[in-house]
């Protein structure tokens, strides 16, 4: 429905129409990670689409959180339907962006391996986050490493393989130089 990363523009919204909707509930949200939300939008349509405007700010980089709920004819809402793109900052070739590897799940499934494209002597700075399921908190922490890779791990077992991690990740280069920094989820 949406591509994980944009460059910001306009888009067309898709979604499979609910054979028992008579409408939809849109919720879009433009923010800087971690920071201050730039735009708002909640409207609601009888059709499976939607025509997103642009970024209200395409130069920086921005988190779009879409989240889209059915209107049943019996007056019920179904639940929301999360959907999330970033805008990544241009590339800064003397400090490169992270680029994300695919995740490695541990056996036991109660925790995931986020990795990134890293040399040996490269540094680099965490952020993740993920909602705790029910409860509406955020868990999340921050680090400092010089490896490509991060554990995060479920807070019990019922959580175990449903979880998402938001993680931000910059590159620490030399001269005090931070790369822009890379967004991504780690199912």
């Amino acid at each position: 429905m949406l591509p994980t990363r944009g460059d910001g523009g306009a888009m067309a919204l898709h979604w499979e129409p609910v054979p028992a909707a008579r409408a939809y509930l849109l919720w879009a949200q433009w923010r800087v990670p971690e920071a201050e939300v730039l735009n708002t939008l909640e409207l609601s349509t009888e059709q499976p689409q939607f025509a997103l405007p642009a970024s209200p700010a395409p130069e920086r980089l921005l988190k779009l959180q879409v989240e889209l709920i059915s209107l049943c004819a019996d007056g019920s809402r179904s639940r929301p339907a999360l959907l999330r793109q970033f805008q990544q900052a241009p590339a800064d070739t003397s400090c490169p962006v992270p680029q994300p590897l695919p995740s490695v799940r541990e056996p036991a499934g109660r925790a995931v391996l986020a990795r990134w494209q890293a040399e040996a002597h490269e540094r680099f700075e965490l952020r993740w986050e993920t909602e705790r399921r029910g409860a509406g908190a955020i868990d999340g922490g921050d680090a400092a490493v010089s490896e490509g890779q991060w554990r995060l791990s479920s807070a019990s077992d019922d959580q175990a393989g449903q979880q998402q991690w938001l993680m931000r990740v910059q590159r620490l280069c030399g001269n005090r130089q931070r790369s822009a920094p890379s967004y991504w989820l780690v199912p």
